[in-house]
């Protein structure tokens, strides 16, 4: 529905997709995490959702533990940086 796999060869993609549709969120679904972060009047800066079953690919919305490299502070500088070159904004 998404359009993720449009570059799978279509006999993967046709053995694939049964199985993904058991482990994997709906597109619907996996909005639920962004739209709660940005609505939610209980979210607090540096909270982290997303799914909550199946290694983190299922179900979706509720407070997870960001991972360790979401938390790192040069890799978040060099993204800073390196998104105001691509996009030539300075603030």
């Amino acid at each position: 529905n998404t359009g993720i796999a449009r570059h799978f060869p279509r006999r993967l993609y046709r053995l694939m997709e049964p199985l993904a549709r058991q482990v994997i969120n709906s597109p619907a679904e996996g909005a639920l995490p962004t739209l709660r972060a940005a609505t939610d009047v209980h979210v607090r800066g540096g909270d982290y959702y997303g799914p909550s079953r199946l290694f983190e690919t299922v179900h979706s919305a509720v407070p997870v533990a960001a991972h360790a490299r979401a938390l790192d502070e040069r890799a978040a500088g060099r993204l800073w940086d390196v998104s105001v070159d691509l996009t030539g904004t300075t603030i």
